[in-house]
């Protein structure tokens, strides 16, 4: 009985796994699949936030307006031979409130495709050449969106 409920285990594990790749839309360039992420999560353009190339990985950075202030979030564009997929692995965090004039840092680690490990920092800025500390070494400058004023970097954890 154990040995058939460890391989039921390990078949539904493998499926799972595959699920997450069976359910990528691949596009021939960037551009088409950071457009199309943005539709699947309901945004357009104008919620975007930026882009960071970190050690090989590229980052898309987007917010969301919501009833009681503002979201942001991340994906991973994930590159494949020569082709594109937006891959989220993280639900979007608050970083702005309506009802607060200070807005809370927000930050979380996250994984690629390839199993490299990364903090994202987020938060609303005090000034445009603001620093912030992070949990990895020394202080660094993340970059401003000049329209919401919301502030985003990433950090490789796997250099600490």
């Amino acid at each position: 009985m154990r040995l058939k409920c460890l391989v039921l285990l390990i078949f539904l594990l493998l499926i799972g796994c595959s699920a997450n790749e069976d359910h990528l839309k691949w596009f021939a360039t960037k551009e088409e699949a950071i457009k199309n992420g943005l539709k699947e999560e309901d945004l357009s353009a104008g919620n975007l936030l930026g882009e960071i190339q970190s050690d090989g990985e590229l980052f898309v950075f987007f917010k969301r307006e919501m009833n009681d202030g503002e979201t942001a979030g991340v994906v991973h564009l994930r590159e494949s031979n020569g082709k594109y997929a937006w891959y989220k692995t993280n639900a979007e965090v608050q970083v702005k409130y309506k009802d607060r004039k200070k807005a809370p840092h927000v930050s979380f680690e996250l994984r690629t495709h390839s199993d490299k490990a990364y903090k994202a920092y987020f938060g609303s800025a005090d000034s445009a050449d603001m620093a912030i500390s992070t949990d990895y070494g020394p202080e660094v400058t993340p970059e401003i969106d000049k329209e919401s004023q919301i502030y985003f970097c990433i950090v490789p954890m796997n250099n600490y």
